[in-house]
């Protein structure tokens, strides 16, 4: 015979067995009901397996300032309902059935890492994930971003004259040695000529090697200072919501 184990207090159903449950190891605050279900179909009452009804919980922030404050991860819930909070990577408990009162989860975000709240028992939901994390850390992955745009800026090329060019590390370094002998007097060769981002070879005199090699100067100069710009902003953000509103792909040169 089949049997369901679940959580005594939210009917929540955690595991289905097909062994008597006197013989099964007894866990504190669950039981077990006769006969067959689905953890995310069904939920048990006073011994009675019964289908869940599904609901539509509000969301909170995805991402949540560290703190010893409590803080609204889930609205508009059904009340009184209950809900499963997991943590992952650290966090002190497995799981945690927790009982809601008046339509809003609030949650104590004192230890950072991701979690997973589900709405359990009588009803069922979408599993809401967010994350736990301090500013500094916050702001660390910002920079992070604002460094990859700005390679990627780099890599994407700039135009000049009708053509796009190189203007990552390597092509800024080929110009500047060009550049650099031109000015020194050393003549170009016969027929130089550069070649452009798209891979078309551009007939090139020493004054559009010059003109080049200023322009992609001025570039990367623009590419950085933007990147200043952006890391000076999330330096002076006091909230993570502060942060998540600094774009981190507006306001590049191209």
């Amino acid at each position: 015979m089949n049997y369901l184990q679940y959580h005594i207090a939210s009917g929540s159903v955690v595991a289905q067995i097909e062994m008597d449950p006197r013989f099964a190891i007894d866990r504190d605050g669950y039981a077990y009901a006769a006969g067959t279900g689905t953890q995310d179909r069904h939920w048990v009452d006073s011994g009675a397996i019964c289908a869940r009804s599904p609901y539509d919980a509000h969301s909170g922030p995805s991402f949540i300032e560290q703190g010893a404050a409590p803080l609204p991860v889930m609205t508009h819930l059904p009340d009184p309902c209950w809900v499963r909070i997991r943590g992952t990577g650290g966090q002190p408990f497995s799981e945690r059935f927790v009982r809601v009162e008046g339509g809003t989860l609030m949650f104590v975000p004192e230890i950072t890492g991701t979690y997973s709240v589900t709405l359990e028992g009588q009803y069922s939901s979408t599993a809401k994930a967010f994350e736990v994390v301090s500013l500094d850390q916050f702001k660390v992955r910002r920079n992070d971003e604002v460094s990859d745009q700005k390679m990627a800026v780099l890599s994407a090329g700039m135009v000049l004259d009708g053509n796009r060019w190189d203007t990552d590390p390597a092509a800024q370094l080929s110009i500047n040695s060009m550049a650099s002998a031109a000015n020194a007097g050393i003549p170009l060769p016969a027929d130089f000529y550069w070649t452009t981002y798209d891979n078309a070879d551009v007939p090139f005199a020493i004054d559009n090697l010059l003109a080049l090699s200023a322009a992609v100067a001025a570039f990367n100069f623009a590419v950085h200072d933007r990147s200043r710009v952006l890391k000076s902003q999330v330096a002076a953000a006091t909230t993570i919501s502060e942060v998540e509103a600094i774009d981190v792909t507006a306001g590049w040169p191209s």
